[in-house]
């Protein structure tokens, strides 16, 4: 979440350099989705994303330059995140599915929970 927000919240320094490292892979022109409380998914727009370019991700606050060191995954925080966007994929699925019943909505929200706690 902070470092989608610190690349956002830079237009002079880190939102060019983001760029930048983008410029010659699949990714260019991308950006990192925040994670917004009143926007639904937006959770997993965002963990999606940073699974999607780790790569990139990683060489960017690995660059010493950048001043986002701090902010560097660990291989389990990485694991961590594929397990939230299983997590996260898998109750919107069954949300937007037609199938979906009122009474599944806690027992999945506790699903979910529980992944978060982990």
């Amino acid at each position: 979440r902070k470092i989608s927000y610190k690349i956002i919240s830079s237009p002079t320094l880190l939102l060019p350099k983001w760029r930048e490292q983008l410029a010659n892979t699949p990714f260019q022109g991308g950006i990192l989705p925040c994670d917004v409380s009143t926007r639904w998914n937006s959770t997993y727009d965002m963990l999606g994303a940073f699974l999607e370019m780790r790569g990139p991700v990683t060489e960017f606050l690995d660059c010493s330059s950048n001043g986002m060191l701090e902010y560097v995954f660990e291989d389990k925080e990485w694991a961590v995140i594929e397990g939230l966007v299983s997590a996260f994929k898998d109750a919107t699925l069954f949300f937007a599915s037609n199938s979906s019943k009122v009474g599944s909505v806690i027992p999945t929200m506790d699903a979910i929970d529980k992944a978060l706690d982990t």
